[in-house]
């Protein structure tokens, strides 16, 4: 993070006025984003997990890593921002779980999404993160059950 991060932060707050990196609007937007970041990350490390999971019938997360991370990064509003997005899309991406993890946390932080309505997002990104450790959990446990150990 100091190597790659920390630089290019240091940058940004010196570019021009449309380039440049602002603070949040307020404390409490910083605050909220902070806790819509840790939630997006667990929410990335649960459909992670469901990856790996994976694994157990696949042999080889391979696939599944490009088919997820390709969608992902599209679904996230990485390649292109949510709001630019036609409505159809707009409307597939705020049900999946993609969103909550990229675009809602920076949009929080940009001030684009106000708090009350940020806080209702903490709510679906919760909820999220609790149907997808949910079934993961309920998946590895099936798993589990079919795995051979040999040798001693």
């Amino acid at each position: 993070m100091i190597i790659r991060c920390a630089p290019i932060i240091l940058v940004v707050f010196f570019l021009p006025a449309p380039y440049r990196f602002s603070l949040p609007p307020s404390l409490i937007t910083l605050l909220v984003f902070i806790v819509t970041l840790l939630l997006g990350l667990l929410v990335i490390v649960s459909i992670s997990m469901l990856i790996y999971i994976s694994v157990f019938w696949t042999m080889s997360p391979t696939g599944s890593i490009l088919m997820i991370a390709v969608a992902g990064e599209f679904l996230a509003g990485m390649i292109i921002p949510v709001p630019l997005m036609p409505l159809w899309l707009q409307k597939i991406v705020y049900v999946l779980p993609f969103r909550w993890t990229m675009d809602f946390p920076f949009r929080v932080y940009s001030g684009h999404i106000p708090i009350t309505e940020a806080l209702w997002g903490i709510l679906v990104q919760i909820l999220w993160l609790t149907i997808l450790v949910s079934v993961g959990s309920w998946l590895m446990i099936r798993a589990l059950r079919q795995v051979v150990v040999q040798g001693g």
